[in-house]
């Protein structure tokens, strides 16, 4: 739905503020963001999944689902998710979930401002 209360995204950076519209103690997407956004489900495991998505992602928000996957299927769900994401996109992954150095190969990690995002790794 694209809805949120305001404690949730108090922590956004000013900039990324303007996609948002302030509807009292809630803050909504604005319809026209929403509307350039995709949801998907799919098996993370699965490379068939992926297959009709390869590169058209610019970023895939993946919070709270790696830290259940054994070491073997965390790869192979990172791999998919690199897959599928632009040679610019971004991996977004919840602030519990650091992905150790075991997985440069796949996403190298950068910061802005006070947030932590992964970046494919061409290597």
């Amino acid at each position: 739905e694209g809805t949120y209360r305001s404690s949730e995204l108090r922590d956004i950076p000013k900039d990324y503020r303007e996609f948002v519209k302030v509807d009292g103690e809630v803050l909504r997407i604005r319809e026209d963001i929403k509307g350039r956004v995709r949801f998907v489900y799919a098996n993370l495991i699965e490379e068939d999944s992926f297959k009709p998505f390869h590169g058209r992602f610019s970023a895939v928000l993946c919070r709270n689902v790696l830290i259940y996957f054994d070491p073997p299927s965390k790869k192979t769900a990172l791999l998919n998710l690199k897959n599928i994401l632009r040679r610019d996109g971004v991996l977004v992954l919840s602030s519990t979930e650091i992905l150790p150095s075991e997985y440069r190969d796949i996403f190298k990690p950068f910061k802005e401002g006070r947030f932590f995002f992964y970046r494919r790794s061409e290597a």
